[in-house]
This record gives structure tokens, C-alpha cells and sequence, in this order.
């Protein structure tokens, strides 16, 4: 998986530019959609793995996936045709669609089970340095399917599917992490459906709630209606309340504890009683 060390520190430097928002105060995720909206971010804000979503155009984040967007629109030929039995399909090609025609029944997370799975197993992992011989290269579906792909592409195909199977955009995000157990930047789709936000990983057979994983630290994410800088909000500290104790004298507190306290806590008095007679006493 690329690094893409220049993204993700453009990412950083461009968030640090709103972590007041994130900082001033600890936000509920009511008032950080409210924050993220009054910053120009998105007014329905993923807050994917717990960050701030802050809209942002610079091309920099977009440039891969522009140049996979031109790809699709000219693929889009090859995949009507695939639908309609062309025997020049690749066979991989035919069997994505196909599946997309089987999947067309279902709806919420059985859906996104369904996809996330079939692509999992559709693509044959490679890194972009073998596969295309540079360091970053993000693949149209077509490009993963007849060759190789690694973990971008992985969420590329997913994306168009999920599309074609009537996801609206607005509720998906590719989104760039990092993995903080491998140390290396990765890929995942986020998708809302009935009001909570999956993870769909390559990584993974099965979706994922964003709020059970731990390991990723998103840097930014996109799909075709925009781009976000992801920042991370403050936890909020949790209040615990004083508990007032009563007043017990030396002997008390001592006779409430098992006999071994009892015994390491006399030996503690002793040596305090004799720290304070002889404050510097001869070793």
C-alpha cells in the first residue's frame, strides 16, 4: 500500500487550521455535524472513526480519483456490454456483473455484506509498484479485475457497486487511514444505511461499525460530490462524581483491612515514625 506521505502531511497542515474547532471545546456529534457545516464541511458530516469533517478543495486529495472517474466514464461502454452477454467480456468483468444483478434484491447491511465480500475475493492483491510499476496508482474497476489491485481499488469497485445498486453518494466515503497496528497508510469505504456507518475493509469479510475500530486514523476522504480533511476531536472526559469518605482514625482504616495490609501497613508506620524522628539517618 502507498504511503502517500505528501497527502497525509497536506492533510495535517490543513486541518491544523480548524483544530480550534475540534479543541475549544469537547463536541457531542451533534455539534460536531454543527461545527463541520459552520466550517464548510458537509452538512450531513460521516464523522467517520470518531473526526471532524471539513470540506476542502484542494486538488491535491483529488487528483488519483479524477483520473479513476475519467476511466469509469469510458469503461461504462464495456460494462452495458458485458450486461447484454458480450463474449469479448473478460471473465472477471462478467462475473462483477453478474453479481451485481444477483445483489439487486437486498438492502442495508446485507447488502454491504454481500458486496464487500464478493469484491474481496473478485480482486487478486498486488502493490501499485508491481502491479503498474509507481508508487500510487488508484485502478478503475476494469483495471483491478483484469489485473491486480491493492486495498484503494479494493474500495474503488466497491463504490461503483454500490452505486449501481442504488447507495446514494452522498452516504459512502473513501476514506484514507492510517493503520496504526501495520504503521502504513490503507483504504476503506464508509457507508451510512439506517442511521449508522460501516466500515468495509479489505481486510474483512464482514462490514464493520466505525465506532468498534480502533486501529485507523482517517486523514481525508472523498467521494464524487466532494472532499473532506478529517480532524480528531477532542474526547469528551467523563465526570466522575467525589466520594466523601468518613473520618477514621489510623487504627480504624488499619482494622478494616485484610491481615497481609495489616502487617505491610505496621511496617509502613514504623519506618514514617522513624523518617521523622531521624530525618537523615545513617545507612
Amino acid at each position: 500500500m502507498p504511503k502517500w506521505a505528501g497527502l497525509i502531511m497536506g492533510a495535517a497542515l490543513l486541518s491544523a487550521m480548524s483544530m480550534q474547532v475540534a479543541n475549544a471545546l469537547p463536541l457531542k456529534p451533534g455539534q460536531m455535524e454543527t461545527a463541520a457545516k459552520a466550517k464548510g464541511g458537509s452538512a450531513r458530516a460521516f464523522n467517520v472513526f470518531g473526526s471532524l469533517e471539513l470540506r476542502t478543495k484542494s486538488k491535491r486529495y483529488t487528483r488519483q480519483w479524477n483520473r479513476v472517474l475519467k476511466r469509469v466514464r469510458a469503461e461504462t461502454r464495456t460494462y452495458r456490454a458485458c450486461d447484454a452477454g458480450n463474449s469479448n467480456c473478460h471473465r472477471k468483468v462478467r462475473a462483477w456483473r453478474k453479481s451485481i444483478k444477483k445483489m439487486s434484491h437486498l438492502k442495508g447491511w446485507k447488502l454491504l455484506a454481500a458486496v464487500n465480500g464478493k469484491m474481496n475475493k473478485l480482486v487478486r492483491y498486488a502493490d501499485d509498484a508491481k502491479q503498474f510499476g509507481r508508487q500510487d496508482h488508484w485502478a478503475s474497476p476494469i483495471e483491478s479485475l483484469t489485473g491486480r489491485g491493492d486495498c484503494e481499488d479494493y474500495v474503488i469497485l466497491k463504490y461503483f457497486s454500490l452505486i449501481e445498486l442504488g447507495v446514494p453518494e452522498d452516504q459512502m466515503r473513501i476514506v484514507i487511514v492510517r493503520d496504526t497496528v501495520r504503521a502504513i497508510g490503507h483504504a476503506v469505504l464508509a457507508v451510512r444505511q439506517g442511521g449508522k456507518t460501516y466500515i468495509l475493509d479489505s481486510l474483512r469479510s464482514r462490514p464493520q461499525l466505525h465506532s468498534s475500530v480502533k486501529r485507523y486514523k482517517p486523514f481525508y476522504s472523498l467521494n464524487r460530490k466532494g472532499s473532506w480533511v478529517n480532524v480528531a476531536a477532542r474526547k469528551r472526559r467523563s465526570k466522575v462524581a467525589a466520594v466523601r469518605l468518613p473520618k477514621q482514625t489510623p487504627q480504624q482504616a488499619q482494622a478494616m483491612l485484610p491481615d497481609y495490609a495489616k502487617k505491610q501497613a505496621g511496617a509502613r508506620a514504623i519506618a514514617l515514625r522513624g523518617s521523622i524522628t531521624n530525618p537523615n539517618p545513617i545507612q
